[in-house]
C-alpha cells in the first residue's frame, strides 16, 4: 500500500513537471529548473551558531543575576549563550543571563525579577528564574504567560542553594542544569536578533572600546584582535565576558509600576516601539535603528546605507543618537554576526555610549 501511493504520487508530480514544460524551438520540451539548494542547517536562537538540534526539547532558562560590585565575580556568565543588561531601581543595572546551549550547575549571584523582563523573555518562550520579585511585578510576568521559578516563591528548593563564602542577599546559586531537566519542552519560535553577515555598505567606523553608562552603572568593552572577541573590561576577573557583539539600544523608561522596599522607584523599561542603537563587531562599530513590534517578538535593526568613503573616525563623547550616518539610500535591515552577543539596553535619559580606537 505504501509503495503504490509514493509510485503514484511520483508519477503525478513528473506529470505536473512535463506539463507545466515548454516547448522549445527544436520542438522538444524545455527541461524544468528543480532548485536543488541545499537547506540552511537549523541554528542556534540565541547565538544564530548552526548546529541547533532538531528535536531538541531543553527550553531556554534566563536567569537574574546581580551586577553591583557586590556581586563579583559573578558566576556562569561564561556558559551563557546572551546576556541582556537591564536598567534597575537608582540607575544600576541587572542582567538577564539566557542559557540555551549549555546549562551550569552553578549561576550566581541570582537576584529578583522586573516587570522589562517581559520582553526580555518572551521571544525565548523559555523559563524565567530568580530569587522572587515585587507582588505587582510577579503577577504582571505571570499574566504575560512567562513560567518562572522563584527561590521566595518555594519553587523546587533543590535547584537553590547559598553560597557559605558570600553574604546575603549576594549568595543565591541557580543548578541551571538540574532545573532544565524538570521543565516541560518548549523551543523558541525563531532567532532572537536578526543573525547573519554585516551588510557591506553599513558604515562602520572603527573601534576599539565601548563604554556603556547608566546613571548608576556601566561596562566597558575592548576589542581582542586576536581573539576576534569584545572583552568587558572594567572588571578584575573578566574571564568568561568575551563576546562576538556588543548591542546597545537606547529605550524609554516608566516610573509607573511602583518603589522597592527602600521607597526607590522602579522602572520599566519600555521594550516595544523604535529608537536609536549602536552594534560593536569586529573592529567596528555601527549606528543602527531597532524596532520590536510587541513584548513576544524579537528585536530588528536597520542601517542607512552609506557611501564607501562616508566613515569617519568616531567622536568619543558621541552618544548613540549623534551618529552621522551619510545615507546614500532606504533603510535596509542590519544582520549581527552569529555568536555570543551583550546587549545592552540604555535609558533615554541618562544613558550613553562612548567608542574609542583601540589603546
Amino acid at each position: 500500500m505504501i509503495r503504490r501511493a509514493a509510485l503514484a504520487a511520483g508519477l503525478a508530480a513528473f506529470a505536473l513537471l512535463t506539463g507545466a514544460c515548454t516547448s522549445g524551438s527544436d520542438g522538444l520540451p524545455d527541461l524544468p529548473i528543480i532548485d536543488d539548494e541545499p537547506e540552511a542547517p537549523p541554528t542556534w536562537p540565541l547565538t544564530g551558531l548552526p548546529g541547533y538540534p532538531t528535536d531538541r526539547a531543553t527550553p531556554v532558562v534566563v536567569v537574574k543575576v546581580d551586577d553591583s560590585s557586590a556581586s563579583r565575580p559573578q558566576v556562569g556568565i561564561d556558559r551563557a549563550d546572551l546576556v541582556v543588561q537591564e536598567l534597575v531601581e537608582g540607575g544600576t543595572t541587572r542582567l538577564a543571563v539566557m542559557f540555551d546551549a549549555t546549562q551550569p550547575d552553578v549561576v550566581e549571584p541570582v537576584r529578583s525579577v522586573r516587570q522589562t523582563d517581559i520582553g526580555v523573555v518572551l521571544p525565548t518562550a523559555g523559563t524565567l528564574a530568580g530569587s522572587g520579585g515585587e507582588a505587582e511585578t510577579i503577577a504582571a510576568i505571570s499574566a504575560a504567560g512567562i513560567p518562572m521559578v522563584l527561590e521566595d516563591a518555594g519553587d523546587p528548593q533543590d535547584v537553590f542553594t547559598r553560597d557559605p563564602a558570600r553574604r546575603a542577599p549576594y549568595n543565591l546559586q541557580l543548578d541551571v542544569a538540574t532545573l532544565a531537566g524538570t521543565l516541560p519542552a518548549a523551543r523558541p519560535p525563531g532567532p532572537y536578533l536578526p543573525f547573519g553577515e554585516v551588510p557591506a555598505d553599513a558604515g562602520g567606523d572603527p573601534a576599539g572600546t565601548i563604554a556603556l553608562r547608566w546613571p548608576a552603572g556601566g561596562a566597558t568593552f575592548t576589542f581582542d584582535g586576536a581573539a576576534g572577541t569584545w572583552q568587558r573590561s572594567d572588571l578584575a576577573d573578566p574571564s568568561g565576558f568575551a563576546f562576538t557583539n556588543v548591542v546597545a539600544l537606547t529605550l524609554d523608561v516608566a516610573f509607573d509600576v511602583g518603589a522597592d522596599v527602600t521607597g526607590t522607584p522602579i522602572p520599566r523599561m519600555l521594550t516595544e516601539g523604535s529608537g536609536s542603537g549602536v552594534v560593536a563587531t569586529g573592529d567596528a562599530v555601527y549606528p543602527i535603528r531597532w524596532s520590536k513590534a510587541a513584548p513576544d517578538q524579537p528585536w530588528t535593526f536597520t542601517y542607512e546605507p552609506v557611501a564607501p568613503d562616508a566613515s569617519a573616525s568616531p567622536d568619543p563623547s558621541a552618544s548613540i543618537d549623534d551618529a552621522d550616518t551619510a545615507a546614500t539610500g532606504p533603510p535596509e535591515p542590519f544582520l549581527v554576526p552569529p555568536g555570543r552577543t551583550w546587549l545592552a539596553l540604555l535609558p533615554s535619559e541618562g544613558g550613553s555610549v562612548e567608542v574609542g580606537l583601540a589603546p
